[in-house]
């Protein structure tokens, strides 16, 4: 009896989602195969880089805003105050006080608040854009000056748009 045996022949071709980069750091020599590698990784670390950095940027333009609002607030502070005063003043007479000339100045108080307010957005060019909603506010505080005690004919203040705008403000 004969025994047959059959040959495989066994080759060195890798097989797999990895053969194409088998094959090629097969074909390398090893200078080469260690920049193939650093290359490889100094992508990610590219990306990585490139948004932590986006990051940081966006982070550091936020706390400028921040700040520019912390700025604008200060200065609108004397106009929130003015305002409240003024309206104060106005309930008080409606109330049967003498708050006449608290009214008149309150209401100089909240007029040089306003300019210096206006100063404010013009010399910092309105990094937060404020200035639509500050022209709203300073229409609505010039159409209160028709009154002489802040109240109209049928006894209400006519603080209501300026109201309005303050909170709009802050």
């Amino acid at each position: 009896m004969a025994t047959s045996f059959s040959v495989k022949t066994i080759t060195n071709q890798p097989a797999g989602p990895f053969a194409p980069g088998m094959r090629l750091m097969g074909n390398l020599q090893f200078g080469r195969k260690a920049l193939l590698i650093c290359l490889m990784f100094l992508l990610p670390m590219t990306l990585f880089g490139y948004f932590y950095a986006s990051a940081e940027f966006a982070q550091m333009s936020f706390t400028a805003q921040e700040r520019a609002g912390v700025t604008a607030m200060r200065q609108f502070v004397p106009i929130y105050t003015g305002v409240l005063k003024t309206r104060n003043a106005t309930r008080a007479t409606l109330g049967g006080f003498d708050g006449k000339n608290r009214y008149q100045a309150a209401r100089s108080q909240t007029d040089q608040a306003i300019q210096t307010f206006d100063k404010y957005l013009s010399d910092s060019a309105d990094p937060i854009r404020l200035k639509p909603e500050f022209d709203k506010l300073k229409a609505a505080w010039s159409a209160t000056a028709q009154s002489s005690n802040g109240a109209d004919k049928d006894g209400r203040t006519v603080f209501g748009p300026v109201t309005t705008s303050v909170s709009a403000m802050l």
